[in-house]
């Protein structure tokens, strides 16, 4: 159900409705900042279940170890900034620039935590390339894992914030009387976010 409900807002969002009425702008700025949020929480949920599972194999390794940490380091210092970095490239690109124009803001705040997410784990490649066993580079691996499960949790909330955000915009423009044209997307994306409201609290 959210997996579906996530996926119908992202489709509403880049059908690119009209939004030129008195509450249009609000209601754009909103959704664009929602996408935004949901895209920097799938990243995060995305990176977190890579660590886990390269965690759990070098748990579980005996002599193959000291190779899975050497791959590891090669993710973090190379894998993980690749794939942020062409994200970056994505959000600069022509498709996303009505989210641009419309949640500046939200763009950039983006934009900044991908390059120091990216940052941070050519640090920790560092780190962990200098370990000495393969109990240090678990520990320090737990140590980014519970970091990022903290960083989660903030996007999490702001994630929650823009949805309710998106929703009190786009009743406005529901209820204004020269947003007709709109009126029909704004309903459904409006209740697409009251149904993720209830099954996600």
């Amino acid at each position: 159900g959210v997996v579906m409900l996530t996926e119908l807002l992202r489709q509403l969002s880049e059908q690119q409705p009209s939004w030129d009425c008195a509450a249009g702008s609000t209601a754009e700025s909103a959704v664009a900042a929602l996408q935004l949020a949901e895209e920097r929480t799938l990243l995060l949920l995305a990176e977190r279940r890579t660590l886990e599972a390269m965690a759990a194999e070098l748990r579980s390794l005996g002599n193959g170890a000291a190779r899975l940490r050497a791959e590891l380091v090669g993710y973090l210092e190379e894998g993980i900034p690749k794939i942020y970095e062409a994200d970056g490239r994505e959000l600069a690109g022509t498709a996303l620039e009505p989210a641009r124009t419309a949640a500046p803001s939200a763009m950039a705040s983006l934009l900044d935590a991908l390059r120091s997410d990216a940052a941070e784990a050519r640090r920790t490649a560092v780190s962990l390339e200098s370990t000495s066993s393969v109990g240090e580079a678990a520990s320090g691996l737990v140590q980014v894992k519970e970091a990022k499960a903290a960083e989660l949790e903030l996007a999490h909330r702001a994630l929650l914030a823009a949805r309710k955000d998106a929703s009190d915009a786009l009743s406005a423009a529901i209820a204004t009387p020269d947003c007709t044209k709109v009126a029909p997307t704004a309903r459904l994306m409006s209740a697409s976010l009251r149904a993720l409201s209830i099954l996600q609290g």
